[in-house]
């Protein structure tokens, strides 16, 4: 009976933890921040089956300005305007128009590395014979000076832009006896765009002695022609201590080019180091525009001369003709008197 009793106990409590709310499964810090518990890989703050983005989409929000944007996609619980920056990240996977429901969205954290994975109904489930764009937004727990990479479904990259960097450059300078560096860089970068938003799933090498990658996944909000994400995480990419890096970004036609340069921090870097580049990058494979057919006019076997202008040379082969006669009216002659 006893141990009866104390199986009910336990199963009881269990019970309780899972129905507690929201903030019960964070840890406060004492300056009101809200950071997932060190027993929780990640946190769901909201999934559903309905959405604004009908394609495949990644947003990663690490400042209150991304999270910001990313409200107006989802609506988001309050506890997720708390969420700490300094040792947490937003992300949220959209997994496009489905035909019907029963799709859903997974995002699993781990070693700085969120993984999304789309979940398909069982073959004899039951399910909503209509679209659904589901989705999840989840907060996973990553340190301020390390990267967050996401990996997507096969399909989703694949799916994505594809950017290989043709030229780049990075200039890195800093330390206690500020030296400086400049080098080359190789890679590519994938796009994914949801209107007035991008996300770049970056593979960025420095060719360098030293191991030198930018990995991390950043969002970008589009401000004029210009999309500028204000934190993007080196990593390994510089000698630490250093500032984030902050990217403006623009398209012009096939091309992509991106201009980094040092971000902020809540407090003073001494001694850090500190990075600036550019890289240019051309779609593949790229889109071309169908230029528009010229209209021609009925019976027309040839196109109609353009005559030089006043002051110019005719092509060579060609002869001038003179300006054609004006003609006169014709004036009937007057009957003869009678």
């Amino acid at each position: 009976m006893k141990k009866l009793f104390g199986l009910a106990l336990k199963t009881a409590a269990v019970a309780v933890f899972v129905v507690l709310p929201l903030e019960a499964v964070f840890s406060q810090t004492g300056n009101d921040k809200f950071v997932p518990d060190r027993g929780q890989q990640t946190l769901v703050l909201a999934s559903g089956s309905q959405s604004e983005v009908s394609g495949h989409f990644v947003f990663v929000a690490r400042t209150s300005a991304a999270l910001d944007k990313l409200s107006q996609l989802v609506r988001l619980p309050d506890v997720a305007f708390g969420t700490d920056f300094k040792k947490s990240a937003i992300v949220a996977a959209f997994a496009g128009t489905k035909p019907t429901g029963g799709y859903s969205v997974e995002i699993e954290a781990k070693d700085g590395t969120a993984k999304v994975s789309e979940v398909a109904p069982p073959e004899d489930a039951m399910v909503t014979e209509a679209l659904t764009t589901p989705y999840s937004v989840a907060v996973v727990p990553v340190e301020e000076e390390e990267s967050l990479v996401v990996k997507v479904p096969a399909l989703w990259e694949e799916g994505a832009e594809n950017y290989p960097i043709l030229s780049g450059f990075f200039s890195v300078s800093g330390g206690f006896v500020a030296t400086e560096q400049t080098f080359v860089v190789t890679g590519s970068v994938k796009v994914m765009r949801h209107g007035d938003l991008v996300t770049f799933l970056s593979i960025i090498a420095a060719s360098t002695d030293q191991r030198r990658e930018l990995t991390e996944t950043v969002s970008a909000v589009k401000s004029d022609a210009v999309w500028i994400a204000d934190r993007m995480e080196a990593g390994n990419f510089l000698e630490r201590p250093h500032p984030p890096l902050r990217i403006k970004a623009t398209f012009e036609g096939n091309w992509l080019k991106m201009a980094f340069e040092p971000g902020k921090r809540d407090y003073v870097v001494n001694d850090g180091y500190t990075a600036k580049g550019e890289i240019a990058a051309k779609r593949n494979p790229p889109v071309y525009e169908t230029p528009p057919t010229p209209e021609v006019p009925p019976n027309a076997d040839e196109p109609t001369p353009v005559p030089p202008a006043t002051g110019e040379t005719p092509p060579a082969g060609a002869e001038a003709q003179p300006p054609a006669a004006k003609s006169r009216p014709r004036i009937s002659p007057k009957p003869p008197a009678l």
